[in-house]
């Protein structure tokens, strides 16, 4: 029996949509489609949040006569969510039995005491146990386990309220009766790659058309996430000048391509350089923010705008002070053998991260409630 869902990626240059079937062995995408937000200029950046929920209409709106959903999964990428990571520790002068169920507990009593409430105007719409472990040991906790110290990494994100709403809106005027829920790329993406990867240190970094989302994964659990206000928009700009960011961005793809002339290859490696400073020195500045928390790794998962990824490994792997890191580009190639696509969908990685999370990883996650 088929089992529909929609998962709608809201990035700060694009919005994605797939609709997908989760009911076979590996998620089956049925259609698929990306709408930008903006041309990448400053005038529409000042406007995202207009232009994103526009955006969203539009990519919803040859769904119209389409059977709804049950379920439609708002993955929202920065700037539409910030979030935090917390590791709490606690022990017992006895071995107690631990279990899913006494981790959600210690989690409840934790954030009782803490009593944190959030923001005017903000809405909270993950609350997970990202890793736990045992007297030091991560587990999956399969089978209960006894020990005396549980260690917990807690993930919270939280958005807008008002901008929840809008999606939310614009979500039921094509699905009126379709669930809706909210959640961030940094976790959907960490929880993917840690479902297919065997590595249990990596970074995922998430380049956008406006903002950089940095996390940092140890010894299986999420650790630290960062964000700074540069992507590849940003970086077009800069290369462009007072040229047009078009045919900036076109060269670009070009020149990863190493289809340009020396001489043309020579300019835009030159401008590329001078324009990717900024970034390399905010995305250096992350990287010591995260290694106060914990070692920073090489492995490196790059999620970006496939026309994109090429002329961005350049300028990503490489030593950024003490850092040294080497990108694997998640391009669309990279999730064929785990998803299926139908004649009207396409690959995309964001969107294939997504259908795998929802698939089979989010019935995993611990949610604290």
């Amino acid at each position: 029996m088929s089992q529909r869902e929609c998962v709608l990626d809201v990035g700060s240059g694009s919005v994605g949509l797939c609709v997908f079937d989760r009911s076979r062995e590996k998620p089956l995408l049925i259609s698929t489609s990306r709408t930008q937000i903006s041309a990448g200029t400053e005038e529409a950046k000042a406007s995202i949040t207009e232009r994103t929920i526009t955006a969203i209409s539009k990519a919803l709106e040859p769904h119209h006569k389409t059977s709804a959903p049950a379920h439609v999964r708002v993955v929202l990428a920065s700037p539409w969510y910030d979030a935090k990571i917390k590791t709490i520790t606690t022990k017992s002068e006895r071995s107690v039995r631990v279990t899913p169920e006494t981790i959600v507990r210690t989690m409840k009593q934790y954030l009782a005491q803490k009593n944190e409430p959030l923001p005017a105007g903000r809405t909270q719409i993950e609350s997970i146990v990202s890793q736990a472990y045992v007297n030091g040991y991560p587990t999956n906790l399969k089978e209960p386990l006894i020990g005396t110290v549980l260690r917990v990494n807690y993930y919270s994100s939280e958005a807008d309220t008002e901008f929840v709403r809008q999606v939310t809106i614009a979500i039921h005027a094509v699905f009126p009766n379709s669930k809706v829920t909210f959640h961030s790329f940094a976790y959907v993406g960490f929880t993917a790659l840690r479902m297919v990867r065997d590595e249990e240190n990596f970074v995922l970094m998430d380049i956008g058309g406006e903002i950089t989302d940095i996390g940092v994964v140890h010894h299986d659990g999420f650790r630290f996430i960062g964000t700074f206000p540069v992507g590849t928009q940003s970086l077009v700009r800069a290369v462009a000048g007072e040229g047009s960011l078009p045919d900036t961005a076109t060269r670009l793809s070009l020149f990863a391509n190493d289809e340009l002339s020396p001489e043309e290859h020579a300019q835009i490696a030159q401008k590329l350089a001078t324009a990717s400073e900024g970034f390399k020195t905010q995305l250096r500045t992350s990287l010591e923010a995260a290694s106060v928390e914990v070692a920073v790794p090489q492995t490196t998962f790059l999620f970006a705008d496939p026309q994109q990824l090429r002329w961005l490994d350049s300028i990503v792997s490489m030593s950024h002070g003490p850092f040294s890191i080497r990108a694997t580009l998640i391009s669309p190639d990279f999730f064929q053998p785990l998803v299926s696509v139908e004649e009207e969908a396409f690959y995309d990685s964001f969107l294939c991260a997504a259908a795998l999370y929802f698939h089979r990883g989010a019935q995993s996650v611990l949610e604290v409630h």
